[in-house]
């Protein structure tokens, strides 16, 4: 038996958190047979769309992409384009005794002007979303004709920038190590993402610190006899 301090629930069920191998099972809600299945389907996924995100969705997928969406393609689309991760509200226009302030907290808190001087995008766009960028150069890669579906791929000459993001994820690696530290590099992934033209991931940096290891037979004259709370890992089991 097994509890999760977070729920305040207990688990009669044997689980293991070990990898799965295999796709898992997915389906389609059918918004071609009746739009209102996305409605459905929002209520009952928990998906959290406002009547802005469900109109959107609607004619994205009706108009443009001509098919239905799946639960994945709708779970990926709340977290993706929820406040969280893309900041509608926080970005969103400022006004202060009725009138509107040229800059918003969003683009207050990233403002890093001196950084156009040294070679950063022009116009503003050096910082979005968790990510900032610097100009990169003509890159020769591969494109698909039809995004939408299977199709053939032609080279094309495009203009690339480097994008750069960082992420704390402390609290969840101190209770899970490994899953907590796996959704950290999601979450970073998310933030170039987030740029507003999309990313591929090149490289990724960790750093760690930890509390008192306690190895055995290995002592260190800083370390104290505190206790930690319970529902955090032993740094021992947060270390690689």
């Amino acid at each position: 038996m097994k509890s999760n301090f977070a729920l305040e629930c207990i688990y009669h069920d044997n689980f293991e958190f070990t990898p799965v191998n295999g796709r898992g099972n997915f389906f389609e809600i059918d918004i071609i047979g009746d739009p209102r299945n996305l409605d459905k389907a929002n209520e009952e996924l928990g998906l959290a769309f406002d009547e802005s995100d469900i109109c959107y969705y609607k004619d994205l997928f009706l108009n443009k992409l001509n098919r239905n969406p799946t639960d994945v393609e709708l779970f990926d689309l709340a977290q993706s384009n929820s406040e969280h991760s893309r900041h509608w509200f926080f970005r969103g226009r400022l006004y202060v005794d009725g009138e509107e302030r040229k800059v918003n907290r969003f683009r207050f808190d990233i403002s890093l002007p001196f950084f156009v001087e040294f070679g950063w995008l022009k116009g503003g766009d050096f910082h979005a979303g968790y990510s900032s960028a610097i100009r990169g150069f003509d890159s020769l890669l591969l494109f698909p004709s039809n995004p939408t579906t299977t199709s053939a791929m032609h080279l094309r000459k495009v203009l690339r920038h480097i994008t750069y993001s960082a992420e704390t994820h402390n609290f969840p690696t101190a209770i899970c190590p490994f899953q907590g530290a796996t959704t950290g590099t999601g979450g970073r992934i998310r933030d170039t993402h987030a740029t507003g033209r999309g990313s591929h991931e090149i490289a990724g940096v960790a750093g760690y610190s930890f509390g008192n290891l306690h190895l055995p037979d290995y002592r260190m004259p800083w370390e104290d006899e505190d206790e930690y709370p319970c529902a955090f890992s032993h740094p021992n089991n947060v270390r690689l």
